[in-house]
C-alpha cells in the first residue's frame, strides 16, 4: 500500500496515537452473521483503543450508528471525499467535542465518492493501521485484493471464525469470535 503523507482532520488528533484496529466488512454481507458481528463490535466498544473505517458498506454504517458516548473506545472515520464539504450530524458533532471521534480525509478537492478516491482513502487507513478485522469479504471484490497485499505486507489481520470466510484462514490470519476477540489485545 502506497502511503498517504498529507490528510485533514477534525477532531481529537491524538486517537491516531492509541491502539488502533481498522475494521471492514463487505457491501454484501450476509445477513446471517449480522449478529455475531455487531456482539464483537459491542465487545470492541468496550476496549480501550481506536477503532478505525471507512464506514461505508451497509454493516459499517449500520455499526457506526451503534457507537456511544459511553463507549471505551474511540473512532476513526476515514472519509473518500473533501472533509471540508462534509455535513456533521448531531450524534458525530457531540463525539467530536468529547473527543471521541477524528475524521480523517487524504487532502482531497473532491465532495463526489469514486472509486479512485475510495482507494486512496484506504490507503491513508492502512498507513496509520497495521491491525485490521475482516468481518466478511466477497469473492474477488475489492476487500479480497486488500487483503491478498495486506498479508503479503505482514499486516496482522483477524477475519471472523465463521464457513464463509474459511477461504481466508491461513496460518498467519486470526480468526476471532464472540469468545476470542480479546486476542486482538495480545498480538
Amino acid at each position: 500500500m502506497m502511503k498517504a503523507d498529507i490528510f485533514i482532520t477534525r477532531g481529537n488528533i491524538e486517537i491516531l496515537n492509541q491502539r488502533k484496529i481498522a475494521i471492514f466488512s463487505s457491501k454484501l454481507t450476509p445477513k446471517e452473521l449480522y449478529t455475531s458481528i455487531e456482539s464483537i463490535f459491542q465487545k470492541l466498544r468496550n476496549q480501550n483503543i481506536a477503532i478505525a473505517s471507512g464506514w461505508q458498506a451497509p454493516l459499517e454504517k449500520n455499526l457506526f450508528k451503534k457507537i456511544d458516548h459511553g463507549d471505551k473506545a474511540n473512532y476513526i472515520y476515514y472519509l473518500a471525499k473533501d472533509l471540508n464539504q462534509k455535513k456533521f450530524d448531531k450524534m458525530e458533532d457531540d463525539l467530536v467535542a468529547q473527543n471521541k471521534l477524528l475524521f480523517l480525509s487524504p487532502n482531497l478537492q473532491k465532495n463526489r465518492i469514486t472509486k479512485s478516491l475510495v482507494t486512496e482513502r484506504d490507503e491513508l487507513l492502512f498507513s496509520q493501521n497495521n491491525k485490521v478485522l475482516f468481518f466478511y469479504i466477497s469473492d474477488g471484490g475489492r476487500l479480497e485484493g486488500y487483503f491478498n497485499k495486506l498479508s503479503e505486507q505482514h499486516y496482522q489481520i483477524y477475519i471472523l471464525d465463521h464457513p464463509l470466510n474459511q477461504r481466508f484462514f491461513t496460518k498467519d490470519v486470526i480468526p476471532v469470535d464472540e469468545e476470542n476477540i480479546n486476542i486482538i489485545f495480545t498480538t
